[in-house]
């Protein structure tokens, strides 16, 4: 027991002894203000910008320092930033969360750089508060910004962050779903800069495929002219960041104003070359969609970073309407030119399916048209891999080729093409297809499909038409980037 008592004793002496040194160290430390405590060594920034200054209270006031015109009272220190702004945004400056009484100003210089020059151009000071500036840049330029002190000197804690709110006219195309990048039927959009390296609209839910995903969104519109199925590649995208160039983008379609799993028509998995996302088909109706390319790289992206979206037709699955003669008006969307008897017919027996069919009843001098003049929602790209399909059911009396199809292309340029081809027709019925290819690119702006009858005797049923369209889809496959 006695020696336990000498070591507990000895113990407390230890402490006792070294607690007063450990005093005396501390009130020895030298002070250190925060490194841009003056006006010449302000720090430069970029919006977004934030830091946290634990040394705040350090912050000293010097000689010929301008006061903040709102303060009620003095500052007694200051801390100093510049940046550089355009015109119509607001800067935001928040020290909402720091731990004393802070009033913010905004400047601009009439020559060079000191304090004889600057100008205060906004001011704000929340009573016994964290100060929030909210001002509005009238004139693009350089701004300088001092953060002061209206508590008693002591420890203070100084947690900042500036940011610019851009209001949706002067959003960078892109940047947000309200102002997207436009991308046409197989073409390829390339989008790049750094001002797509920062986190900005995020309302959108996660996709479905990757809940992660909600980082860095690029947002791109695609108006398709008829219900169309399309392949969109994101091969090509290039996101840098500071521990690598992050080649994972994912994919996902909306219809336009609605970012939400549930109204999502497709998403992509990081699935092609260098992990861009790929969505092989997806079957869009006629219309405007949303197409937005996303990451889950969690770190800033402070490098120029590559977006890059093709979208390349599948196929249209039928181009035509009243396909069936079964609409009020039977014969709606369609035209008959030269016709001799030739009409719909309910006649029992000569119907193939529904209600109605179209009946070519044959004569002498026989040459009429049934035909159909589209004009799609929006043009569209053609070329040496398109094939058109023409189609339909029939019943017929006639072997040989009492029909024919024209198929007419009216394009962008003011020219036109004519694909025509004869139909083999058997005594019986069946099914015709005619496979009509464009001779080149170009882009539909107007098209024109006419079944003509030449039989002079025989009599034709036909029924179900279709006219699809399909593209050789490996084109639509983007090299590595």
């Amino acid at each position: 027991m006695a020696a336990a008592r000498q070591t507990l004793r000895f113990c407390a002496f230890v402490v006792i002894a070294v607690l007063p040194c450990l005093s005396a160290a501390a009130q020895s430390a030298p002070r250190v203000p925060p490194s841009h405590d003056n006006f010449a060594n302000r720090l430069s920034i970029a919006a977004p910008y934030g830091e946290t200054l634990f040394n705040a209270g350090e912050a000293t006031l010097e000689s010929g320092e301008p006061a903040h015109p709102c303060a009620g009272t003095p500052s007694n220190s200051s801390i100093w930033y510049s940046l550089s702004a355009p015109a119509g945004v607001t800067l935001i400056v928040d020290t909402s969360v720091s731990n004393y009484d802070t009033v913010v100003s905004v400047w601009q210089t009439t020559g060079a750089p000191n304090f004889a020059s600057l100008v205060n151009i906004d001011c704000e000071d929340d009573g016994t508060g964290q100060a929030v500036l909210d001002f509005p840049v009238t004139t693009a330029g350089q701004y300088f910004v001092s953060i002061g002190s209206l508590s008693a000197p002591g420890a203070k804690t100084l947690n900042l962050d500036f940011s610019i709110s851009v209001p949706a006219n002067l959003r960078p195309k892109g940047r947000h779903p309200d102002n997207p990048i436009d991308v046409k039927l197989n073409g390829t959009v390339r989008l790049s800069g750094l001002e797509y390296g920062v986190n900005n609209f995020k309302d959108a839910e996660p996709p479905s495929c990757n809940p992660s995903a909600v980082d860095y969104n690029a947002w791109f519109r695609v108006t398709v002219p008829y219900n169309t199925v399309l392949r969109i590649s994101g091969e090509g995208t290039l996101l840098n960041y500071p521990s690598g160039a992050a080649h994972y983008a994912m994919l996902t379609v909306y219809p336009v104003g609605t970012y939400t799993q549930a109204a999502e028509e497709a998403c992509s998995t990081p699935t092609g070359v260098l992990g861009a996302g790929i969505i092989p088909s997806v079957g869009l109706e006629t219309g405007e969609w949303m197409i937005r390319v996303s990451t889950y790289v969690l770190e800033n992206m402070p490098w120029p970073s590559r977006y890059k979206v093709r979208t390349r037709i599948v196929s249209f699955p039928n181009m035509i309407d009243n396909h069936n003669f079964e609409a009020v008006d039977p014969l709606q969307g369609w035209a008959l030119k030269n016709a001799s008897g030739d009409g719909i017919t309910t006649t029992g027996g000569e119907v193939l399916s529904g209600a109605r069919s179209f009946k070519f009843v044959g004569g002498t001098g026989e040459n009429s048209k049934l035909q159909q003049t589209k004009t799609p929602f929006a043009p569209f790209p053609v070329d040496e891999d398109s094939k058109f399909s023409p189609q339909f059911q029939y019943t017929t009396t006639a072997s040989g080729e009492p029909l024919s199809i024209t198929l007419t292309l009216y394009y962008a340029d003011g020219t036109t093409e004519v694909l025509k081809r004869k139909l083999f027709t058997l005594v019986g019925g069946g099914g015709a297809v005619a496979d009509l290819t464009p001779s080149r690119a170009a882009t539909v702006v107007k098209v024109r499909l006419a079944l003509k009858y030449s039989a002079p005797t025989a009599t034709t049923i036909i029924d179900n038409f279709g006219m699809p369209m399909t593209s050789l889809v490996t084109r639509g496959v983007l090299p590595p980037p």
